[in-house]
């Protein structure tokens, strides 16, 4: 059973190599398209070789950990692994700006908290959606925040009782 883990554990980790390989592939071709256009033509050829050689070292990951894991796990993992690489060397290296609006601000975070859902069900079951409801009660503001008035009632008390036991958990850890 341990052993079981320990490949569940490596096939998981090879998906989430394999996503950051994936997205930052995308990057540096992206990268390689703005530094030829700004400072010489022969850095597009390197963008493009630097993305043959992630995307290369991505599909070697993928296959390791697709050998050893479960399909499901492995793809998910890569795939959300992937998205948030493309984001981050998005934002902080590519400068690229997001929509800016309120409504579009809501409707992100939904996404994002949609999939942490979806990823924690797939890799975990009720282990995973259990672990993600701990982290959003543990992220969330206190339920005296008018944040509170968006969410479903039962949603609500559900976070409401998980951030009660997880500070009750961090006093008795005070203690």
């Amino acid at each position: 059973r341990n052993q079981q883990r320990i490949m569940a554990t490596d096939a998981a980790l090879c998906g989430l190599e394999a996503g950051a390989c994936f997205g930052l592939s995308a990057a540096a071709c992206r990268t390689g398209f703005i530094l030829a256009a700004k400072v010489s033509v022969l850095c597009m050829p390197l963008g493009l070789i630097g993305s043959v050689a992630l995307t290369s070292s991505g599909f070697v990951l993928q296959t390791k950990g697709l050998k050893v894991g479960n399909t499901i796990v492995v793809c998910t993992m890569a795939a959300v692994s992937s998205m948030v690489s493309g984001v981050v060397a998005g934002f902080l290296v590519l400068e690229e700006k997001m929509p800016s609006g309120h409504g579009m601000k809501l409707v992100r975070l939904a996404a994002w908290a949609c999939i942490l859902l979806g990823v924690a069900s797939l890799a975990g079951g009720r282990d995973g959606i259990a672990a993600a409801a701990r982290f959003a009660a543990g992220v969330l503001p206190r339920q005296q925040s008018a944040t509170w008035r968006y969410f479903p009632r039962g949603l609500a008390r559900t976070l409401h009782k998980l951030q009660k036991g997880l500070s009750d958990d961090d006093e008795e850890d005070g203690a």
